[in-house]
């Protein structure tokens, strides 16, 4: 399974969590959480989006905007500390134009050579939240200064290439987006993985964009 593929399969997993837990929490009139298989990949990922779980009760930012304060925080920490990857996942039902200025809690990944370690900063309302985590993969870095498209550029791609016109016919959704290297060739391209999912009938939208030109790379409609 390339990399990508793993990106993409982590990101589906964790909407469908989200939007099962959702469902099951309604059903049984209480906070019930649904449990997920406890594979490696799949664990950190899980733990990772119960540290940046989305909420609406307090000011959102932009994808670079967090990544100034999460930076800050990852360098108190271990000043060799790269970032590795940054996600959001915005609450379900949100229409297009909630979803058009980027804004959400992120939660960045950075790795530290020195201590072969890494620690999930969460950015809510201008604060950081570092929490370390233990990791035997190997993890893709890269430089930042080719991340130059933000989440609101990004989301905005994303919904005039299908997003849009999904939210419209899917009714409710969820809306998630992953900023990583994806470098089966060896290019170092930094890429925006974006995908939506429908509630309803599992239904899914995914765009990849370069993140540095906003060129659009890929569109997977499963629909």
């Amino acid at each position: 399974m390339s990399r990508l593929e793993w990106i993409l399969g982590i990101v589906l997993l964790l909407l469908l969590v989200a939007a099962g837990g959702l469902a099951i929490s309604l059903w049984r009139g209480s906070g019930a959480r649904t449990a997920v298989p406890q594979s490696e990949e799949v664990a950190l990922a899980a733990e990772f989006a119960q540290d940046v779980a989305p909420t609406r009760t307090t000011p959102q930012q932009t994808a670079k905007h967090a990544y100034v304060v999460a930076q800050e925080a990852a360098q108190a920490w271990q000043s060799d500390a790269v970032l590795v990857s940054a996600t959001a996942t915005w609450p379900q039902g949100l229409r297009a134009a909630d979803l058009a200025a980027g804004k959400e809690t992120w939660g960045f990944i950075f790795y530290s050579p020195a201590i072969n370690k890494t620690a999930v900063v969460s950015v809510t309302e201008g604060t950081a939240t570092l929490s370390p985590r233990d990791t035997e993969r190997q993890l893709s870095l890269f430089d930042v200064t080719s991340w130059q498209r933000d989440s609101a550029e990004a989301t905005e791609i994303f919904l005039n290439n299908g997003g849009a016109g999904f939210i419209e016919r899917e009714g409710i959704t969820v809306y998630s987006m992953t900023l990583s290297m994806n470098d089966p060739n060896g290019n170092g391209r930094v890429e925006w993985l974006m995908s939506m999912l429908s509630t309803q009938n599992g239904h899914s939208l995914t765009i990849r964009i370069d993140a540095a030109s906003g060129e659009l790379l890929e569109v997977i409609d499963a629909t």
